[in-house]
């Protein structure tokens, strides 16, 4: 009887929120989200928190609840609650965690389940995307969804499954070929350009600068 209410409850407020946020706004899905149960996306480009309320309404609307890593400070004090009812996952960004690891562990876990990651890594600008989506896709043997948000138009959509190969430069350029006719950012001066990190690219050597970034950016949480 308490699940039965429980759900009821949940439901109340996703349809609220979906028509007071979202629908009365001109939000739409123009490519809906594969049905598939278990699955990595990566949402870009990250511009602003609002980004994530978006996409948040736009898994609502398949009766999903995506998982998203936040600070794990996000996680006590009084809206702590809230934020795991969102999805939040804590991540503590002050230690050296394997922290893709840990997020593919949750991936297996799970029968249904879907991990959202931020490749731009940040809200502000920076040269280049961080990959912690893809490894942890690769080691939990799901697919790789592409999500885009284009706010002029008020329209978000998804991509088909993409498996990794543990190829990562052919793989990523499917991922840079799909973003190149989509997604507007809220503040679009401050999204990453879709890059692989200096590191990452065996086309390029990095610059002395660039070889002191630690590769172990790869086993870090994308920040939300």
């Amino acid at each position: 009887m308490l699940n039965f209410l429980a759900q009821i409850g949940i439901n109340l407020i996703r349809w609220t929120y979906l028509l007071a946020f979202w629908w009365l706004r001109g939000w739409q899905i123009e490519a809906p989200l594969p049905e598939i149960d278990k699955m990595v996306v990566a949402a870009a480009p990250h511009t602003t928190n609002w980004d994530y309320a978006h996409f948040l309404a736009a898994a609502s609307t398949f009766k999903r609840r995506p998982l998203v890593t936040v600070k794990l400070s996000l996680l006590s004090g009084p809206t702590g609650w809230f934020v795991k009812l969102m999805g939040g996952v804590g991540i503590n960004r002050t230690k050296s965690t394997n922290a893709v690891q840990m997020m593919a562990n949750i991936i297996k876990e799970r029968d249904r389940v879907i991990f959202v990651f931020t490749p731009d890594g940040t809200r502000s600008y920076r040269p280049h995307w961080r990959t912690g989506f893809y490894y942890a896709a690769l080691e939990a043997g799901v697919p790789i969804v592409l999500g885009y948000i284009d706010y002029p138009r008020k329209r978000i959509g998804f991509s088909q499954p993409i498996y990794p190969t543990g190829n990562l430069q052919a793989d990523f350029a499917v991922i840079k070929e799909f973003y190149r006719t989509r997604g507007v950012g809220l503040y679009p001066e401050k999204a990453a350009p879709v890059e692989l990190p200096p590191y990452e690219r065996k086309d390029d050597e990095p610059e002395a600068n660039e070889a002191t970034e630690q590769p172990a950016e790869q086993s870090t949480a994308d920040e939300s």
